[in-house]
């Protein structure tokens, strides 16, 4: 156990102010980050990057590309598989409506953004717009990591840029019908 100072109650009548040691119970892994944590919800993510990349420049369905990586990366865990499912599948699917947010938000136009960081973009709002257990700063932060791993410190601030934007205003982006 870890002791720290804490003010008593004021007492009015004698005008002083007490000091108490109490004891503070504190666990050590609370007090710590937990990097194992962090990095496997990092690796399911760049896992499901590379899905996304290997679907723009390979001519294999999905279900291929699903089968092969599940079993070279043995995603063992449940949970870990279930958000690789719903990051790529909703995606995806909400592909064209991520693009069109994305263009909101940036000068560079889909066409000239390179694909890699284009899937690291729509990930991030994917998390954001879709993904209600996944704060946005954590959605923007490991978007912001991903691009570290593969890109040029400029690649870096664009993304992060693009999705604090996005994460302030996505709400006012007017669709058209």
């Amino acid at each position: 156990s870890t002791f720290i100072a804490c003010p008593a109650v004021k007492f009015r009548h004698l005008k002083i102010q007490r000091w108490l040691i109490k004891p503070l119970m504190v666990a050590a892994s609370s007090t710590k980050p937990n990097p194992t944590v962090h990095n496997d919800h990092l690796k399911v993510r760049r896992i499901a990057v590379d899905i996304l990349n290997d679907i723009e420049k390979d001519n294999r369905t999905l279900d291929n590309i699903l089968d092969d990586t599940l079993e070279r990366k043995q995603l063992s865990d449940r949970r870990d598989r279930a958000l690789l499912h719903a990051l790529v599948f909703g995606i995806l699917r909400w592909r064209g409506r991520l693009d069109y947010i994305i263009n909101s938000f940036s000068r560079t136009r889909l066409n000239k953004i390179d694909p890699p960081v284009l899937n690291i973009l729509r990930l991030g709002l994917f998390q954001m717009v879709y993904l209600n257990r996944i704060p946005v700063s954590a959605a923007v932060n490991t978007a912001v990591d991903l691009a570290k791993a593969s890109s040029p410190p400029w690649v870096i601030r664009y993304v992060n840029a693009v999705l604090r934007s996005a994460a302030r205003d996505q709400k006012n982006v007017r669709f058209p019908d």
